[in-house]
């Protein structure tokens, strides 16, 4: 699941952040992340606060299992680009590097 990773990476970096926050670091929109939010609520890998300066706005926080599962998928990250190397070899992994830019900002332009 990317977005739920890039949420659990996001708040592991940042700290908690209240949700309009969390969603432009993660590039998620507000439909998605709210019911991705519920559902790393109701695994236990983040909470859900109201922040005491504004009890209009929610802080989200990673929990201990958030942090284990965000570390997690770190490392898988890391082995999956390790083994992307090995098969194709510096100079393949460069060339596919730059047609994945390519692709990445061209969808962007649309």
């Amino acid at each position: 699941m990317p977005a739920q990773f890039a949420v659990l990476h996001v708040l592991d970096e940042q700290g908690s952040l209240d949700q309009k926050s969390l969603g432009a670091h993660a590039a998620i929109d507000r439909s998605t992340l709210t019911p991705l939010l519920d559902r790393l609520v109701a695994r236990g890998l983040v909470t859900e606060n109201t922040d005491p300066d504004n009890r209009r706005r929610q802080l989200i926080t990673l929990t201990d299992a958030g942090r284990e599962r965000a570390a997690l998928g770190r490392e898988q990250v890391r082995e999956t680009s390790r083994w992307i190397e090995e098969l194709l070899g510096p100079d393949r992994l460069a060339t596919l590097t730059l047609l994945l830019k390519e692709l990445g900002d061209a969808g962007r332009a649309q």
